[in-house]
């Protein structure tokens, strides 16, 4: 992580969360930390598995579900100035439309 400072100028950065939750060194939460150090502007993608209450730690943010018909297929969590509004919301995209 030493190769990210403030003075680098990322406009995105695009983090796998599924594997990192798993085999990330240092962990997820470390790397999501070492973000908001640099700009508090920062989305990221989990797994619709994880439990939603493990999110309560962090900084205030827009949860939102994607389903794929009436399966949820993956949260996206958006900090900052990403969030649209606060707390849970939903975006759908139809089975057959795809």
């Amino acid at each position: 992580m030493e190769n990210i400072s403030k003075n680098n100028k990322i406009q995105l950065k695009i983090i796998n969360a599924d594997f990192c939750i798993r085999y990330t060194q240092p962990p997820a939460d470390t790397v999501l930390n070492k973000i908001f150090e640099i700009t508090g502007n920062a989305a990221i993608v989990l797994p619709p598995f994880l439990d939603v209450r493990e999110f309560s730690g962090l900084p205030e943010h827009e949860r939102e579900k994607l389903y794929l018909g009436e399966s949820l297929e993956i949260f996206c969590l958006y900090f900052g100035k990403l969030i649209q509004s606060i707390g849970e919301t939903e975006f759908r995209v139809p089975k057959k439309g795809i």
